[in-house]
């Protein structure tokens, strides 16, 4: 009899328990897996002035959108040139707009963004490229080419600053260019 009783009473705990836990999941369950259901993707939005502008991604998992020139022009070689695109982005804060170089360009032409390129979320012109030719032949563009590739990072915006050095190390530690091998 005894043992009846204790298994009636292990068996009641038992479905209180999952009472309580099916309620408490059900109850809560927007709360605790709202991160995956209600996140949106932050979208930048471009701005142009004429068709030829717009910015364009041939795929849609490409990381950068690439910008284009809107008018031709010639890039000698060692010489360098401010490009307007006509394209204003308004970028979600927390990320940064990076020009980069297209690699086809940078390849075939040595046509590179020259390391002038981060837009900031609050900035709102137009955002300009400036283009060196480090190849050795003329480089020819026409209206509509595309010219460099913009990629949206997430950016972190806070930081610490602390007198002195860190103490915690790291395997790298100290060690700069060429120490993680070849």
């Amino acid at each position: 009899m005894a043992t009846t009783v204790c298994l009636l009473l292990f068996i009641a705990a038992l479905v209180a328990t999952g009472i309580y836990c099916y309620l408490f999941f059900v109850k809560n369950k927007k709360n605790l897996f709202a991160y995956k259901e209600e996140e949106t993707i932050p979208t930048v939005k471009f701005y142009y002035k004429n068709l030829i502008s717009k910015p364009v991604k041939k795929i849609y998992s490409d990381a950068g959108w690439d910008l284009t020139t809107p008018n031709d022009f010639q890039l000698a070689p060692g010489e360098s040139i401010l490009i307007d695109t006509n394209v204003i982005a308004d970028i979600p804060e927390n990320y940064v707009g990076i020009l980069k170089s297209r690699s086809g360009l940078a390849c075939k032409f040595r046509i590179d963004t020259a390391n002038a390129g981060v837009i900031d979320s609050s900035y709102r012109g137009n955002i300009k490229v400036l283009l060196e030719n480090r190849g050795d032949t003329e480089y020819i563009a026409k209206a509509g080419d595309r010219i460099c590739q913009m990629l949206v990072l997430f950016c972190l915006l806070n930081a610490e600053f602390i007198e002195g050095e860190p103490n915690d190390q790291t395997e790298r530690g100290k060690n700069g260019f060429g120490s993680s091998g070849k």
